[in-house]
């Protein structure tokens, strides 16, 4: 069989993979170790086999492999542990309000004080550390040290040493946040201390002595001058000069994934702008970048997710992406009579796009519409059987209020809703009133009207063919009346239902 042993993307060397099968007597164990690439692979394995990985600094995993699940994949996960750190006096007493910092791949991960014994203890910290400890006016030794697993670190502190503090910021006058600063001491110990400066570019160290090498650095940054030797208090100024870069990046939409063009996309640092726009593909790429930029993209009438990306000089070899959804827009409107200025109710407006039918709506009964959600160029219509419109309608391609003028004529229908039973009227029925095409086959187009409390309905400024319902919870029709003109007297009757 074969297999992997792995920490995240990266493979752990030489760790050590156990097969078990078999039970009493029989039972046999053979053990291998990983290579360099984190790989390893055992013959003359037996039925079902237990296979377990164990390797210093992370937790153990076992897996059971088979004939036919002869590849295995671990991905291990280191041990978390616990550091107790104890500052000391020549004499053994503790030295309180000691700082302790707790780096990781150059990277501050915690940092406490000494209690009033002059210890401190972290928890579940994870994978190979360096811990320091640093009080104003005391030197210790060690000067840091190294731990991957549960220990009980001991530095012991004199008073003595001086302090050198300082600024890190641009060539424009801007601070520096998170420069790593390094204080080599020259005294032949191979000692340093390491400081970071903070969001106004400051930084301080305290406990040095002697002569000391200080050096500044950060990734992206070349700096003037980049050493600077130092014998006593002193405070320094260190000039960084932010290296160009370049971001590549793609803007696609979040429906198909296909590219946007015509989007601008922009890097700003303060009041300092690069801009770019994106190709048919949607590709752009920021040029002559430094420092750390906020990338946006923007285009009229699109939302892009995300609003906005933070990069800098580490992520020139990353492509960054943005999705992107087009807005909807709304169209609203009024339909009246030419000359007059009254309102044609109930005529239908046509939205086209790419020479289809997309939605069709009818006007109120004060000639008003409106209806969202619009993207692209629309063709917008009017129409009422019996009517004759100006022009031949509108193209849109944002938000927009229109106007319709028309002549035609209208008629009215008027009608009433009774109990079958007892002839008396039924009140709050509704009426339906669908519109036909000219073939006789109905739109789903509808209007709606009301019976009174004597069940007497009533709607005017109707054209064209309708086929006229009525409802009413509780009771039953079968009545579907069909009016194309001036009609009055129309009657529903309706059956209660048991």
């Amino acid at each position: 069989m074969t297999g992997e042993v792995l920490d995240g993307e990266r493979g752990v060397e030489k760790a050590v993979v156990t097969f078990q099968w078999g039970e009493g007597d029989g039972q046999v164990t053979l053990e291998t170790l990983t290579d360099s690439s984190g790989r390893f692979s055992q013959t003359g394995l037996s039925g079902p086999v237990d296979v377990s990985v164990t390797k210093d600094g992370y937790d153990p995993a076992a897996k059971k492999a088979t004939r036919e699940q002869n590849h295995l994949v671990f991905n291990l996960s280191p041990s978390k542990y616990s550091v107790t750190v104890e500052a000391k006096r020549t004499n053994g007493a503790g030295i309180e309000g000691a700082n302790i910092t707790v780096w990781k791949g150059g990277t501050i991960i915690r940092t406490a004080q000494t209690t009033n014994d002059g210890t401190w203890t972290f928890n579940d910290l994870v994978g190979a550390v360096t811990i320091q400890v640093a009080k104003e006016g005391w030197v210790f030794n060690p000067t840091q040290a190294e731990v991957d697993r549960a220990a009980s670190v001991v530095f012991i502190g004199s008073q003595a040493g001086y302090t050198v503090s300082g600024i890190v910021q641009s060539t424009e006058g801007e601070p520096i946040q998170g420069a790593t600063l390094e204080f080599a001491f020259q005294d032949g110990s191979g000692r340093k201390l390491y400081a970071q400066s903070d969001e106004r570019g400051e930084f301080s160290q305290s406990g040095l002595s002697g002569t000391v090498d200080v050096t500044v650095k950060k990734p992206g940054y070349t700096f003037t001058p980049p050493t600077e030797t130092v014998e006593g208090p002193t405070q320094l100024s260190f000039v960084g000069q932010a290296e160009t870069y370049t971001i590549n990046g793609r803007v696609l939409r979040a429906d198909s994934l296909s590219g946007v063009d015509g989007v601008t996309v922009t890097a700003r640092r303060g009041d300092k702008i690069v801009a770019s726009a994106t190709t048919e593909n949607g590709f752009f790429a920021l040029q002559n970048l430094t420092g750390e930029v906020t990338v946006r993209a923007e285009r009229q009438g699109w939302e892009f997710d995300p609003p906005q990306i933070t990069v800098d000089w580490t992520d020139q070899d990353t492509e960054i992406l943005f999705l992107g959804c087009e807005q909807g827009y709304t169209i609203s409107g009024r339909v009246e009579e030419t000359g007059t200025g009254n309102p044609i109710p109930y005529a239908v407006i046509t939205f086209v796009q790419d020479g289809e039918t997309i939605r069709e709506i009818l006007t109120n009964e004060y000639g008003f519409f409106s209806e969202s959600g619009f993207t692209g160029t629309v063709q917008v219509q009017a129409s009422k059987p019996g009517f004759a419109f100006a022009g031949e309608g509108y193209t849109v391609t944002g938000p927009r209020e229109l106007l319709f003028s028309g002549t035609g004529t209208t008629y009215s229908v008027s009608g009433r809703v009774i109990d079958q039973e007892s002839y008396k009227g039924l009140s709050g029925a509704l009426i339906t009133f669908e519109l036909l095409d000219e073939s006789g086959n109905p739109t789903g187009l509808e209007i709606d009207a009301q019976s009174d409390e004597d069940g007497q309905f009533s709607l005017s400024g109707l054209s064209g063919e309708y086929t006229v319902t009525a409802s009413l919870p509780g009771f039953t029709f079968s009545q579907i009346h069909r009016v194309s003109k001036e009609t009055h007297g129309l009657t529903f009757r309706g059956l209660a239902r048991p």
